[in-house]
């Protein structure tokens, strides 16, 4: 072992600490981002700050395997020094909620900074590395990310590498048990006008393509074993991935060929990421997403990747992101948009996936983006968008979400959003759509604007965290369950002196016994015109609930 063993390479500002375990996992020390730990022969250390491991190992010493990872504390041992120290920056225990993380293209959490700290940065951090890849830096600007925290609190900022020699590499596992029966392997592209593309198989094996047109190229592998198909084209060479209908990069389309491929590194020879071209790639785990401007990704294609664990949208991918593009990524946990992200994120972009937060940038258009993320608590809704659609339609988690800029909010907008506790609306919304907040059953306090005309059906529906609602002048009509199972209001306070239309009977179903629906006072009662409280405990739907109903008390 030498003398002087620089585990890192490079200094990892932010990063809390690390802990070096033993071969059975104990932790054996505590070591500081920067400065020197020397381990000596009885086994104590002198941790100061942290750089580097100075390393003295009399003869006389026995050795132990050593691991690297963050975090932790120390008890010395006696009598024990280690080697070979095995360093692992990237794994143990981080602050995966601090308000900036800085993350590689697999999702794993580099850097993490409050956002204090990070306001008081001068210099991002050091870019990572990756035997075989180019480090392209990271997909935000100090002064952008900045900008953008000290606005919404929390950003993602991620790293975009390109392959070192500008190869567009297929990682492939061929197990044993497939292998008799499917020994080969087949991929289909078409080049550029001019190109001329090698495949380099990964067993000493190449194919050599200049074709234009979309064709499969196989080829039979003859013991099992992890390959890298590498395609390597002439300087300014594109290869083209399929590009039409349900098609994707693999032929046949058969589930055993789709569960070979377990990483994919972009390189500099492609252009677009087209509909279907990854679809149902289940054992897909990481893709590393080089700097290409223009790049874009279709609908479908990366659905059903369920291992797939992050994605780093380059810093100039300001085009849309195809409908359903990361749907069903079960494992998917971590995205980073780039500033420049301006076109739509696509109708259910992510659905189902187990992220914990998105950063939106401010110039998306978004739809369903998120719909049924079940871990989703925190994110952004762009400002500047005047209505939200499904964008967070299921996230059971998700507590609160800023959308006072928005002036038309769709149906089922929260639907079973069941940990939301507080929505801001705009003055300017004019109609609460149906089961826009259906089952968030956390709510417990919401401002109806004054210009809203109408509630639709089940807009309120088993918001059993609500105690008391102020419904407003204007609103005229009320449609079916649209109060339905809210049996914690106690209070309804109807502003209007003419009761809004009913459609039925049932829209206040399930409303507590001690429940008062107040109406207002007539100012001037006389014995010939019915009082407000009496049009209400007599309109039509509005009789089934007239002994609920009070005036409002003289203030």
């Amino acid at each position: 072992m030498p003398d002087n063993l620089n585990i890192f390479g490079v200094q990892y500002p932010g990063v809390k600490g690390f802990k070096l375990k033993d071969t059975n996992g104990n932790i054996q020390t505590y070591i500081k981002p920067e400065g020197t730990l020397n381990i000596t022969s009885n086994g104590t250390t002198d941790v100061t700050n942290y750089a580097s491991v100075n390393v003295n190992l009399p003869g006389s010493v026995s050795l132990d395997t050593l691991n690297v990872s963050h975090n932790g504390t120390y008890t010395p041992e006696t009598g024990h020094a280690y080697s070979p120290v095995n360093v692992n920056v990237l794994g143990g225990d981080v602050d995966e909620d601090a308000d900036v993380v800085f993350m590689d293209y697999d999702g794993t959490i580099l850097y993490t900074y409050t956002a204090a700290q990070f306001a008081n940065l001068t210099a991002l951090p050091p870019n990572p590395s990756h035997t075989g890849l180019t480090a392209q830096g990271w997909n935000w600007t100090l002064a952008d990310a900045k900008t953008y925290v000290q606005t919404n609190g929390f950003i993602d900022i991620g790293q975009n590498y390109v392959t070192d020699d500008g190869a567009t590499r297929i990682y492939i596992n061929i197990d044993s048990d497939s292998l008799d029966s499917h020994p080969s392997f087949s991929i289909q592209f078409y080049n550029s006008t001019g190109t001329t593309t090698i495949i380099d198989w990964g067993d000493d094996t190449t194919t050599s393509s200049t074709v234009t047109s979309l064709t499969t190229y196989t080829h039979n592998y003859s013991m099992a074993g992890l390959y890298t198909i590498s395609l390597t084209s002439n300087t300014g060479g594109i290869i083209n991935f399929p590009n039409s209908g349900s098609t994707s990069i693999v032929v046949p389309t058969k589930a055993w060929q789709q569960q070979r491929v377990i990483k994919v590194e972009f390189g500099s020879n492609i252009k677009d990421i087209k509909q279907y071209n990854f679809y149902g790639f289940r054992k897909l785990e990481t893709v590393s997403i080089p700097k290409i401007s223009g790049l874009t990704f279709s609908n479908n294609c990366f659905e059903y990747c369920n291992s797939l664990k992050a994605i780093v949208f380059p810093p100039d991918c300001g085009v849309n992101i195809g409908n359903y593009a990361f749907r069903y990524d079960y494992d998917f946990i971590r995205v980073s948009f780039s500033k420049a992200q301006s076109g739509s994120l696509g109708n259910s972009t992510f659905t189902e996936s187990t992220m914990k937060r998105a950063s939106i940038p401010n110039n998306c258009t978004v739809t369903s983006t998120f719909y049924n993320c079940k871990n989703l608590k925190k994110t952004v809704f762009p400002t500047g968008q005047p209505s939200i659609g499904e964008f967070v339609r299921g996230c059971i988690v998700l507590n609160t979400l800023d959308i006072s800029g928005v002036t038309t909010i769709s149906a089922n907008a929260f639907n079973n959003c069941q940990c939301l506790k507080s929505v801001t609306l705009n003055s300017e919304v004019t109609v609460i759509n149906a089961s826009v907040f259906q089952s968030c059953n956390a709510l417990s306090k919401i401002i109806i604007p004054e210009k809203v005309t109408a509630i639709k059906s089940s807009a309120f529906e088993g918001c059993q965290g609500l105690v008391k609602l102020t419904i407003p002048n204007k609103v005229t009509s009320i449609e079916a369950n649209a109060f339905k199972n809210c049996n914690s209001i106690l209070e309804y306070h109807f502003l209007s002196e003419t009761p809004p239309t009913l459609a039925n009977t049932n829209a206040f179903t399930g409303i507590d016994a001690n429940c008062i629906i107040y109406v207002p006072r007539t100012a001037n009662p006389s014995s010939e015109e019915p009082t407000i409280l009496e049009k209400y405990q007599t309109a039509t739907n509005w009789s089934t609930y007239a002994s609920y109903m009070q005036e409002e008390p003289e203030s």
